[in-house]
């Protein structure tokens, strides 16, 4: 399993021994983010088919409705720092309290002034209409805990990823339970978004009690620096709308399928894009484990840290496209297994979408050097391009081909996306310098 490993991450056992312990935290945290994600995807997956067997196409669409509406401006509360506070911590982890106050801070107001914006949108768009409000404003909550996330950044930071894990588990397990009951007593829809909402509030509290308790740590040592905030904002700022705009390429799919069509076809759409979605959040994760170590490998020399990059990449996509494939020809009865006859026509999306994640993958990988090397302002624009490649083609095939031709969309625009951020990188990088 260590040889295994050893060639994701290429560093040679006659390597200075300074990187060692780097590489067995990295080691460490993969198989934390393993265990993790196999049974977090695993037990959501299996939750999410009863309920969505259980609510039908047309309530699951609603209640899948209202989760991408408010994540359209959702991705603003992020303010695109996950990845520079993780960076800052690496390399200035003597201001851990001024860095984690002031993006905790930051995170919280952009939270507040998110929950305002989607309910007076949503009020706008869907005006009279209070269930699909109510339905907003729940998952809309979520976005203002989520600052408490900034410990996960810390975790990060210190390859003790584990520690975080542990505190989103409990969480998890807890309203796994709590759905369960949910399913069980036959509850309306408005409960399964209490519980999502209930599970961003959880998340929250255990994350503070794993940092006070097996940290030996306190956010009440947190403290809010105007110049880090500034600083960070600068570098942050272009992030802003590629997060948003990154959230708007997932999202306003079933957000246009709902508006253009009906709420049943956004339930039929939904149920193959969490299936589509799912398989590939393991690489992604497991490439923000490694994220610290690739910084640390530009600090020993450029070519060792372009060598590490592309071969993580290679990886990744050795674990994405043979299951793509697999998908591919069996998904009609993946659907069939398990949502039912009720969903069936999701078979023939989720063989088309499935395939959006493999340059998806690539690209998540890759797009770590924009933040290393402080090209923030391109993945704005790669952002920017995919948005309005994505939006064309939704409001072109969705009318023509329904629910399919979205997930034709997503497809051109992944591949599209993928390209012209390479461009860019090979502009203004010498990552694919051989």
């Amino acid at each position: 399993m260590m040889k295994y490993f050893s060639k994701i991450l290429p560093i040679s056992i006659s390597e200075s021994v300074h990187f060692r312990p780097s590489v067995l935290n990295v080691l460490k945290n993969i198989s934390w983010l393993l265990f993790d994600k196999v049974s977090r995807l695993g037990a959501g997956l299996l939750v999410g088919v009863f309920i969505a067997r259980y609510l039908g196409p047309e309530n699951y669409g609603l209640l899948n409705y209202a989760i991408a509406f408010s994540g359209l401006v959702g991705a603003f509360a992020s303010l695109g720092l996950d990845s520079i506070v993780v960076k800052e911590l690496v390399k200035n982890s003597i201001k851990k309290d001024e860095i984690l106050g002031s993006a905790f801070l930051m995170k919280l107001g952009a939270g507040l002034l998110v929950l305002i914006i989607n309910l007076i949108i949503i009020s706008i768009v869907k005006s009279g209409d209070r269930f699909v409000l109510a339905l907003v404003a729940l998952s809309s909550l979520g976005f203002v805990f989520q600052a408490v996330n900034v410990i996960d950044f810390y975790y990060q930071s210190q390859v003790k990823i584990k520690y975080s894990i542990l505190a989103q588990n409990a969480a998890f397990l807890i309203l796994v339970g709590v759905r369960i009951i949910l399913l069980l007593t036959k509850a309306p829809v408005i409960a399964f978004a209490f519980s999502t909402a209930a599970e961003s509030v959880l998340i929250s509290v255990f994350l503070i009690l794993a940092y006070r308790n097996f940290s030996n740590l306190s956010i009440f040592k947190w403290k809010f620096d105007n110049k880090v905030a500034v600083k960070l904002f600068k570098e942050s700022w272009p992030l802003i709308f590629a997060s948003v705009a990154s959230m708007i390429n997932m999202r306003l799919d079933q957000v246009l399928i709902g508006n253009m069509l009906d709420e049943k076809s956004v339930g039929i759409y939904s149920v193959a894009v969490r299936i589509s979605e799912l398989w590939f959040m393991i690489p992604m994760f497991l490439g923000m484990s490694i994220y610290p170590s690739i910084i640390a490998a530009k600090e020993k020399s450029y070519d060792f840290y372009r060598k590490r990059l592309h071969k993580i990449v290679f990886y990744m996509s050795c674990f994405v496209l043979p299951l793509a494939l697999i998908i591919t020809f069996g998904s009609n009865l993946i659907i069939q297994l398990l949502y039912g006859p009720q969903f069936l026509g999701a078979g023939k999306i989720l063989a088309i979408h499935i395939w959006s994640g493999v340059p998806y993958v690539a690209a998540f990988a890759y797009g770590q050097v924009f933040y290393i090397e402080n090209l923030t302002r391109l993945s704005l624009y790669s952002a920017i391009y995919t948005v309005i490649i994505n939006v064309i083609l939704n409001l072109l095939l969705i009318p023509q081909y329904g629910a399919v031709g979205s997930a034709v969309s997503s497809l051109i625009s992944a591949i599209s996306a993928f390209i012209f951020s390479m461009i860019l990188l090979n502009k203004n990088s010498k990552i694919f310098n051989f």
